[in-house]
């Protein structure tokens, strides 16, 4: 009964995120893995064994992993060149390693709790550090699917993706204190009064910024165009050999449409990877044969290729056209996907090459290792880590400009708007991979939240959908279907302002293992001078 609700509360945390946006289910979904520890509690006259904590977190782990990650199965297409059981055993992997991290919550939570630190902190400090200190291939939060509700998810402009998993972290906490109420006594009517007041709080601030929404922007507008030419179902050699042309064909479309309205975009982008062919560095380059007859700045994704230590190397790039039709400016992905843009353990082996006596051992290892690996993984493309990681600037427009995966990953992008004191982000993305599924919405929520986060317009072109404009406050003003092939074009505005979360970022981790520490510290001291008390004898 225990497994199957620690079990049953992933289920619901999963349903609640953004991959199915119930998100009123995030405020309850912890309840029952908190009644799961206490009712395996309870049915034992000893203290609950180590062993079964984990077990009850990494139950509660594989209900989030099995409800809210089958779109990663999407990959067992030509990624993996059809192998269904390499698929399932990756997916299994990755859902051992994300229950892991729940298991190590209880853990810390019984841990806690045993050591005297009151529950509302024993529950909640360890999830927030969790959720902090996380390394997944998509990182989860609690709160992420409060993007679905506009008001309670401008909390994220204060304290990021932390501060908005902590409304419904503490409202489930005061829920299950009401629930246990009777057990000690308590008043149960209290909690779900104080409750109700952060639910309003939080209600009421986002209320307050979603008005200013409806504002005009004082600040300079940038007229964006977006290229979404859908191209999922073609091979390597047909796609690198009709994505030029369908790029510059529908570019010609819409500037011919824009240019009867009289009003030419700014900027037009497409997507990542839509210029198929490797791009020469060092900069600049001459970008005519690219652009041809279009005449405003371009912003596109390819792939750079350069020399390094007489190897060839290349890198996921961005690159910016102006209207001279140079490219003196570009981005290179760092944040690189496993499997599919690095190789895993590819540094390890090149640690064990350095050291003469693994050296014959590492390339036979190596050799090895590498040929599974282009079995396994036959659309693998190998990328280093560019080497021209600055802002992209076209006059007064500072773009941070995140490719793909790297906008999911909030750390990294609040690293790179500060690094670029940017005033607009576009991000490109290829979400053809993960086919017809929860993926591409998913992606699109992030980019939502982003947004919200630093309080920036958004820019997103993709190959197959989502398009998007969005404005500071997560709303979509613009966006295109999924898998159609169309044109987007709107207008954005720059944004000098800061946002409490790009200001000092993660401040609650912080503060949460400070807390943490010092109740744990307090109740050590006074253990330590209860045990002196004890040993004092008042003497005769």
């Amino acid at each position: 009964m225990a497994y199957f609700a620690a079990f049953l509360g992933g289920c619901l945390y999963a349903l609640g995120n953004i991959g199915f946006g119930y998100w009123p289910l995030a405020f309850i979904c912890l309840v029952p893995l908190w009644w799961a520890l206490d009712h395996a509690r309870a049915t034992r006259s000893s203290a609950l064994p180590t062993g079964k904590v984990l077990a009850l977190g990494a139950a509660f782990g594989v209900g989030i992993f099995a409800t809210g990650y089958q779109w990663l199965l999407a990959l067992s297409g030509d990624f993996v060149a059809g192998n269904t059981l390499v698929s399932y055993v990756l997916w299994s992997g990755c859902a051992l390693w994300f229950a892991t991290g729940f298991a190590l919550y209880s853990f810390a939570l019984v841990w806690s709790a045993r050591r005297g630190i009151p529950f509302i902190f024993a529950a909640s400090l360890p999830l927030l550090l969790l959720e902090w200190w996380q390394v997944n291939l998509f990182p989860t939060y609690l709160g992420s699917g409060l993007v679905h509700q506009t008001y309670l998810a401008q909390l994220a402009s204060l304290g990021g993706p932390l501060l908005l998993s902590s409304l419904p972290l503490f409202v489930n906490v005061l829920l299950y204190r009401s629930i246990k109420a009777p057990a000690y006594q308590g008043d149960p009517v209290r909690p779900i009064l104080l409750a109700t007041g952060l639910v309003a709080l939080g209600l009421s601030y986002g209320g307050l910024l979603w008005h200013k929404a409806e504002t005009p922007e004082q600040s300079q507008s940038v007229r964006v165009g977006m290229i979404q030419s859908n191209l999922v179902k073609l091979d390597k050699p047909e796609l690198s050999q009709r994505s030029h042309k369908i790029h510059l064909e529908m570019s010609r479309a819409l500037l011919k449409t824009e240019a009867q309205q009289g009003k030419l975009p700014d900027l037009l982008i497409w997507p990542e990877t839509a210029y198929v062919r490797a791009l020469r560095r060092p900069l600049p380059l001459d970008a005519q044969f690219i652009r041809e007859e279009i005449t405003v700045p371009l912003l596109f994704g390819a792939t750079s290729a350069w020399q390094k230590e007489g190897k060839r190397a290349s890198a996921n790039s961005l690159f910016l056209a102006n209207r001279n039709g140079r490219i003196e400016h570009a981005y290179d992905k760092n944040l690189l996907v496993p499997f599919a843009e690095t190789i895993p353990f590819e540094d390890t082996f090149a640690w064990m090459k350095s050291h003469q006596w693994l050296g014959d051992v590492a390339r036979g290892l190596e050799e090895t290792y590498l040929s599974a690996f282009e079995q396994l993984f036959p659309q693998h493309q190998s990328f280093s880590q560019g080497f021209s990681h600055g802002a992209l600037s076209l006059g007064a427009l500072r773009l941070s400009t995140p490719i793909c995966f790297e906008l999911v990953d909030p750390s990294h992008m609040l690293d790179m708007i500060r690094a670029h004191d940017s005033n607009l982000i576009v991000t490109i993305a290829n979400d053809a991979w993960f086919g017809d599924s929860q993926e591409p919405w998913i992606h699109l929520a992030l980019a939502r939240q982003r947004a919200i986060e630093h309080g920036k317009w958004v820019v997103r072109a993709t190959n197959s959908g989502i398009s998007a404009i969005i404005n500071p406050y997560g709303q979509i003003t613009q966006q295109t279907g999924l898998h159609t092939r169309e044109t987007l074009v709107g207008t954005v505005w720059t944004r000098e302002r800061k946002t409490f979360y790009t200001l000092y970022g993660d401040w609650l981790g912080y503060l949460s293992l400070v807390l943490l520490l010092t109740l744990l510290l307090q109740q050590k001291a006074k253990q330590l001078t209860t045990t002196k008390n004890q040993q004092v004898r008042p003497s005769n």
